[in-house]
């Protein structure tokens, strides 16, 4: 047999015995394969695997027959080793084949073989039959076989008292041989043979003879094989069945074998075997800790005895037979193969420290004593001990931020802890007061979590004033302030698996608060001190942000946390915190409940009115009182402007701030040439623009500055903050909703004016951190032309210096400097008189100014922060207010402004429709601003219609400067156009809207036309409430809306069904006449009609398949012509939530219709898919 042996596998020639379609009695034939073997592609070989026959004598013949168009068959001369065993392929055997059929069976003729010759038959993708040869040399075989062994005596062996194993195997034998076996033939036997390791021979350790007699083919029933073997040693063993005639062998089974002795060790409840010498640490408890061990005897034969268990004073044990549930005192017995339950207690009776070492000694001769070390220590009830073993931090603890909760350490000791997950802002958890007496310490255990773990430990009597008691960290110093770096176990190489250490910081006696700031890193255990009395109500004001200095005209921001570290809860609306300038509150927050422990932040936002040095307080009053106060000094506005540096070419998302993660940092270098600013600027602040969703962002902020030689950011090696300017800090920013892709506004306006940062004249290099507990997609304006000036990194897991940074584009950025102060100027005049002691003021947010006229009616004042657009408002009492748009650009503007006298009214606005119907209610609205109080009936409103009075409307009182909506309605009897206006008419004048030309149409009956068939249902419809967002453009052709020109449209509605959301729909919407015909054009709506603006839709309610109703319906008061060719529509809807609607469509009718959608704000350029008509009526 010659095979292929290929990369890695050995390939043989396919031979298959088929058992019908062979010649002539459609019998059994032999199927041969391909000489060519392998993975039957590129590894593959061609041999020449052959079958050869016993030596022949004179004419032999074969039928053949081909598998496929390719195969052959090949006959060569055979010699046969008998010492080897081998058969040898010789020459080529000169043979006639005649032509092979794929159909049909051919006999092959061999004819005058030569005395006793070997031919080898060699086919390659043949069959073969019907072998035959005048004369053959058949030598009979002896063969027997082992067909079956079953191990009766089990897996297990235990020695008897000398030193015995017993095994017992039924064994079925068949005769695959040409004689007969019988009784008393040599070598008919059977030996048990047991399997050594490596090369060594296998050890014959039982034989026993064949007693039945077997027929050539004949199976024997089971023979039963019983052997007795000596075993010194306890050992896993294989053992096979060998016959003795041709010295095959067959698989018995494996047996673990245990020598008649005891096999003494103490292991862990869950087997692990515990060495000599190991330490069992009892740890730090206030009650008794059980430890649990098995002594075993698992491999032991022979009982294992205990004569004695011995363990230190503090400590108790206990050995119990599980088995039957008895207590047991030394000395005792272990059964062969059994175990028994030591319990070892430390005794929480005896207070202190303990150690020592637990004994445990076999009889003599049966092992060497077991010594554990072991120690513990049992903590005075009435003293602070801390495992957060409940899942919580301890009554009365106050925690700092968000980074710190209590969970299992999962990858380490299983146990609760206190862990940290933030490396940057290290933050506090704080423990009640405790009291330290004389030579009493507090102790601690801690594991780091990473290579950027620290741990700080603090002492304070007020919370407020900390003193630094030990600084830990992984690179420190002193071994005593170093986190281990041993792990639990090997096998683990990522973080948060360290373990613990104890350490003992430097806390004086006395009462303290203790607070354990941390980055990354876990406390497991606290115990020392005695805790003090908790008061019921008593809050903590921590992490206070109150700035000392602020400009006129800009934003105070102050912040703090307000923690409940009393024991009792506060609920919601029992504290009110306050922000005081003096004895002035400036602002108030309700808080909400909290429970003991329990904290939140309040903040505080208010303008800047006036320049002056102010005492400011955060005062929290109600169940319980806090106050932290500072002071402020406000100084007066000077003029500024903003430069713009970069030039916006797009957006993204990575710098200043990656704000889709959690964590981000980022270098800038802005060169000098697109600064383009003097040497000596100062720069007292930065805006960067763009945009961002509704979604909320609480933010931590710090930015820091440096004039630099640097071209470029190394995102191989990212500039450090040391020696940099930190020009902003802020840890409570919220970010909402702002702007949109069209309409960029500031994302981070960061003022530092009070403090500027200086310009040198060269390159400008900005590091910007961002810090957040969520995230979300906010795009920046970036300078797309200027690559690799900014790096970044990101990640919703602490920073660290593993981190790496990337390259990215630079973003713009509004740089705020100095310049010459701006000014509004001008004269207020009424019916072309100056008006003196007029008010001028202009708003825009929280900036204002303002001046008064002069007795020529002149004012002027000055404008600081002139890049803003602002609300003009001139007021004087008995005349209108004015309000008018301003902005300045930079520059200084004059505004004349004439009044109105405020005697009569002023007509803010009105609505008198074009059209009307003869027999249905027209009607027309005005909004009126009144001047001086008016007494109800002191005036009159009426409705002319061809200067006749047709409607009035109730002359109600209306206060001073108060607005008022009038309606007036009647009933047209007559077609035709008739002029209509309002006209009010008080004690010395009045004042009308203009006249409208009205068309009263004739009366006519409304129809409603189906466009489209519905023939299916479809989410994407005329919108697409199942995403956040969809912009939709259908055109309707004429050939389907089958209406004359001229017809006038009231409504389009889309029928449609879902289940019940509570969320809402902003939809905008665009309708026009297009010439037939017209293609689809995109998401633009030059020449249409907007029809739905902001219109909004409530989801709130379940529509059924069987009784659909519209989900989108658009109405057209004055009515919408259709001038006979195609109409166009363009929705743009907006949700808040999603619901799956199916709306009415005919899938028959397509390129008609197109559609975006997504979960995040479309643009323009979104991909868009065509759709099914969607269904009009």
């Amino acid at each position: 047999m010659e095979g292929y042996d290929g990369y890695g596998d050995f390939y043989y020639v396919d031979y298959q015995l088929k058992e019908s379609g062979g010649y002539g009695d459609n019998g059994a034939y032999l199927y041969i394969g391909s000489q060519t073997i392998g993975d039957g592609s590129w590894d593959q070989g061609t041999v020449a695997d052959m079958l050869v026959t016993p030596p022949i004598t004179g004419d032999a013949s074969i039928y053949v027959k081909k598998n496929k168009s390719s195969g052959t068959i090949t006959f060569y001369t055979c010699s046969y080793n008998a010492s080897t065993k081998k058969y040898s392929k010789g020459s080529k055997y000169d043979v006639t084949v005649p032509e092979l059929s794929e159909t049909e069976w051919t006999k092959v003729d061999i004819p005058g073989v030569a005395a006793d010759t070997r031919i080898g038959i060699c086919g390659d993708d043949v069959s073969i039959d019907e072998f035959a040869a005048a004369s053959a040399v058949i030598e009979l075989r002896k063969e027997l076989q082992v067909s079956l062994v079953k191990l009766l005596s089990g897996a297990t062996a235990d020695a008897d008292a000398d030193g015995n194993i017993t095994l017992k195997m039924n064994v079925k034998v068949k005769n695959n041989g040409d004689i007969a076996f019988n009784p008393g033939d040599e070598n008919y036997s059977l030996s048990i043979m047991r399997k050594n390791t490596g090369s060594a021979a296998d050890t014959e350790v039982y034989t026993q003879p064949i007693a039945v007699a077997l027929q050539p083919g004949e199976t024997s029933d089971f023979i039963e094989l019983n052997a007795v073997i000596p075993v010194t040693e306890s050992a896993r063993s294989r053992f096979d069945v060998r016959e003795n005639i041709t010295g095959s062998s067959s698989y018995g089974g494996w047996v673990d074998i245990y020598a008649y002795k005891p096999d003494f060790s103490v292991t862990t409840t869950s087997f692990d075997v515990i060495s000599n010498g190991t330490l069992q640490d009892f740890g730090i408890s206030q009650s008794s800790v059980d430890k649990e061990y098995n002594i075993r005897n698992t491999k032991g034969a022979a009982p294992l005895t205990i004569n004695s268990i011995t363990v230190p004073e503090g400590f108790t044990y206990s050995i119990k037979d599980e088995d039957v549930a008895e207590t047991l005192t030394t000395p005792f017995v272990v059964r062969a193969h059994e175990k028994l339950l030591l319990t070892v207690t430390m005794d929480a009776s005896v207070l202190g420290s303990r150690s020592g070492d637990i004994v445990v000694t076999p009889a003599d001769g049966q092992g060497t004593a077991i010594t554990l070390p072991v120690s513990g220590t049992i903590v005075d009830p009435s003293k602070l001990y801390v495992t957060f073993a409940d899942g919580k931090f301890p009554a009365g603890t106050y925690v700092e931020g968000n980074s710190w909760t209590v969970d299992k350490y999962t990858n380490g000791d299983g146990n609760y802890s206190a862990v940290n997950s933030s490396v940057t802002p290290m933050t506090k958890f704080v423990l009640p007061k405790i009291r330290l007496g004389e030579g009493e310490s507090l102790t601690f255990t801690a594991a780091k979590r990473g290579s950027s773990s620290k741990l700080n430990v603090y002492y304070s009597a007020d919370r407020v004033n900390w003193t630094l008691a030990q600084s830990i960290s992984e690179d420190a110093s002193d071994e005593a302030n170093k986190f281990s770096a041993d792990k639990y176990g090997s096998s683990y190489s990522y973080i948060d698996v360290f373990k613990y250490k104890s350490f003992t910081p430097a806390i004086p006696a006395g009462d303290w608060y203790v607070a354990f700031e941390a980055g990354y890193s876990r406390i497991g255990s606290i115990v020392g001190g005695t805790v003090l009395a908790i008061p019921e109500h008593e809050l903590l004001v921590s992490s206070v942000v109150m700035p000392e200095e602020g400009v006129v005209n800009h934003a105070y921001t102050a912040s703090a946390t307000i923690a409940n570290v009393g024991t009792a809860d506060i609920a919601e609306g029992e504290l009110t915190a306050k922000l005081y300038f003096g004895e002035t509150a400036m602002q108030t927050q309700a808080l909400p409940a909290l429970a003991s422990g329990a904290s939140t932040s309040v903040s505080f936002n208010v303008p800047l009115r006036e320049a002056g040095t102010f005492a400011t307080k955060i005062a929290v009053e109600g169940t319980a009182t806090a106050e932290v106060s500072a002071s402020l000094v406000v100084a007066q506005e000077i003029p500024s402007g903003s430069k713009q540096v970069g030039t916006v070419t797009t957006t993204g998302t990575y710098v200043p701030a990656r704000l889709n993660y959690k964590n981000s940092d980022s270098e800038i270098i802005y060169t000098q040439d697109v600064i383009g600013l003097a040497d000596g600027t100062a720069i007292k602040g930065l805006t960067f623009k763009g945009y961002k969703s509704s979604k909320e962002l609480p933010l931590s902020l710090e930015v820091w500055m440096e004039n630099t030689t640097d071209a470029a950011p190394d995102a191989s090696a990212p500039h450090s903050t040391k020696g940099m300017t930190k020009v902003y800090s802020n840890p409570n920013i919220v970010l909402g909703s702002i702007g949109d892709s069209k309409n960029h506004m500031p994302i981070f306006d960061l003022d530092f004016s009070s403090t500027p940062f200086v310009y040198t004249g060269g390159n400008l290099r900005i590091i910007v951190q961002s810090r957040s507990t969520t995230y979300i997609a906010t795009n920046f304006e970036v300078d797309g032309n200027r690559k690799n000036m900014a790096i970044y990194r990101s990640s919703d897991s602490p920073l660290d210096e593993e981190d790496e940074y990337r390259t990215a584009d630079l973003p713009v950025v509004y740089l705020h400097i100095d310049k010459e102060a701006t000014s509004l100027s001008g004269t207020v005049t009424a019916n072309g008189a100056p008006v003196a002691d007029a008010e001028v003021k202009i708003a825009s947010g929280i900036v204002e100014y303002s001046g008064t006229t002069d007795a020529d009616g002149k004012y002027t004042f000055p404008v600081y922060q002139d890049n803003l657009e602002y609300t003009m408002t001139v007021t004087k009492d008995g005349y209108f207010e004015k309000t008018e748009t301003v902005a300045f650009n930079g520059e200084s503007i004059v505004k004349d402004v004439a009044l109105e006298s405020a005697e009569g009214f002023k007509i803010l606005s009105f609505n008198i429709p074009e059209t009307g119907e003869v027999n249905t209610a027209y009607t027309a609205t005005v909004k009126l601003l009144n001047g001086i109080a008016k007494e109800a009936g002191s005036y009159t409103a009426h409705l002319f219609v061809n200067d006749g009075i047709l409607a009035g409307a109730e002359a109600v009182a209306i206060d001073k400067n108060a607005e008022q909506e009038f309606t007036f309605s009647y009933m047209p009897r007559e077609a035709g156009v008739v002029s209509v206006y309002a006209k009010f008419t008080y004690d010395n004048g009045y004042v009308q809207t203009e006249a409208v030309n009205v068309t009263i149409a004739e009366e006519k009956a409304d129809a409603e036309v189906i466009v489209g068939e519905a023939n299916s249902t479809d989410r994407a419809g005329a919108i697409k409430p199942y995403n956040n967002y969809s912009r939709t453009e259908i055109i309707y052709p004429k050939s389907l809306i089958n209406l004359p020109a001229g017809t006038k449209l009231d409504a389009i509605r889309f029928y449609g069904y879902h289940d019940a959301k509570d969320f809402k729909i902003t939809l905008n919407a665009w309708v026009g006449n297009v010439a037939e015909g017209t293609a689809l054009q995109g998401f633009g709506v030059d020449g249409l009609t907007q029809v739905a603006t902001n219109q909004i839709i409530d989801m709130n309610k379940t529509i059924s398949k069987t009784a659909m109703e519209p989900v989108v319906e658009l109405t057209f008061p004055d009515g919408f012509v259709y001038d006979g060719g195609d109409v166009r529509l363009y929705l743009d809807a907006t949700a808040t939530g999603w619901v799956s609607t199916l709306f009415e469509v005919d899938k028959n009718v397509s390129g008609q219709a197109q559609q975006a959608f997504a979960d995040r704000e479309l643009t323009d350029a979104s991909s868009k898919s065509n759709i099914s008509l969607p269904v009009a009526h």
